[in-house]
């Protein structure tokens, strides 16, 4: 699911990740597009109004408007795109694909790609700044400037389920289900607190 405030709509895969449906928010359905095989991941988009869509069975990322589905790039061979985020703001998204991370333009022009050296399990950005987070399966995570460099890598983590980033330090808290506990990091990568709850934490979001 993916919540666009900006025009108050709700992205939302159905029918075992074939289907990609479009509410409002009195939850009446707009439109509805099954033209996919396995939807792995979404992300909304106010400029341009719509939705972006990984579909990691035909290797291919799509942006969906309400007048239809445009193929993101035929030219580029992504093989099974699994994770996808964009910066509100910014016209580029990123996209993972194995242990790979890249940056396409809005029209498919890749700007650049970086081997992160594990599996990502999830992905997000900053975005004041423009930045991807990446949570691995190895327990690390990095932050990865807009230009491509590493800005941050912090190990120690046994199963990160989520990361919202802090916009106005730029640092993260980070949701390690492996432990049930919150890690608030600064910008620098310091652990700033600590915070153990009962239930493993799951999705987490920024304001």
């Amino acid at each position: 699911m993916s919540f666009d405030y900006f025009n108050n709509k709700i992205w939302i895969v159905e029918n075992r990740g074939t289907a990609l449906s479009c509410f409002d928010t009195t939850g009446a359905k707009l439109y509805k597009f099954d033209n996919f095989r396995n939807i792995s991941s979404v992300k909304w988009s106010s400029d341009p109004p719509g939705c972006w869509v990984a579909d990691s069975s035909q290797s291919m990322v799509f942006f969906v408007t309400q007048s239809g589905i445009d193929t993101f790039s035929t030219q580029i061979n992504l093989s099974k795109p699994v994770f996808i985020t964009k910066p509100v703001k910014e016209d580029y998204v990123y996209v993972t694909s194995g242990n790979m991370l890249y940056k396409f333009k809005i029209d498919g022009t890749l700007m650049f790609n970086r081997d992160l050296l594990s599996t990502p399990v999830f992905v997000t950005c900053d975005d004041t700044s423009g930045a991807c987070w990446v949570a691995l399966k190895n327990g690390g995570i990095k932050k990865i400037s807009s230009t491509g460099e590493q800005v941050l890598n912090i190990n120690g983590f046994t199963q990160i389920s989520s990361v919202a980033p802090d916009w106005y330090t730029g640092g993260a808290v980070i949701a390690d289900a492996g432990r049930s506990c919150l890690v608030h990091v600064s910008g620098s990568g310091e652990i700033i607190k600590e915070s153990f709850i009962v239930s493993f934490p799951g999705a987490l979001c920024s304001e």
